[in-house]
């Protein structure tokens, strides 16, 4: 795995690293970031807005940090801010989240029988 632009780097990936770039990152929950994985929308069911509202919701309770960027390239600034080596699995939950205008993700949106009620 080529990390060379990353703002810090692990002396080595373990297998529960591993994992997690598995999980995250090659099988991204993000609509068209990756073939190796679905979107949001699709792998975690959230077919309405009170389903997805919900699963914040449990984010929340669960005592994690969550952040919003604007845009994908405002994650990098984001960890950065942290000030730690954001893999450390002695640190807190963390959750960084991108608003998305991407063509994909609109089309999943408005095929979603919610939206198209709404119309």
């Amino acid at each position: 795995m080529n990390c060379s632009t990353w703002p810090h780097r692990p002396e080595r990936f373990d297998s529960f690293l591993s994992s997690l770039f598995d999980r995250y990152l090659l099988g991204s929950l993000a609509t068209g970031a990756s073939k190796m994985g679905k979107g949001c929308i699709a792998a975690l069911g959230l077919s309405n807005s009170t389903l997805a509202r919900a699963y914040m919701e449990r984010i929340e309770k669960l005592d994690v940090a969550i952040t919003f960027c604007d845009a994908a390239k405002d994650v990098e600034t984001s960890v950065e801010q942290m000030r730690f080596q954001p893999w450390n699995i002695s640190l807190g939950n963390y959750f960084i989240g991108t608003r998305t205008e991407k063509d994909l993700t609109i089309k999943e949106v408005e095929s979603l029988p919610e939206y198209i009620e709404s119309k």
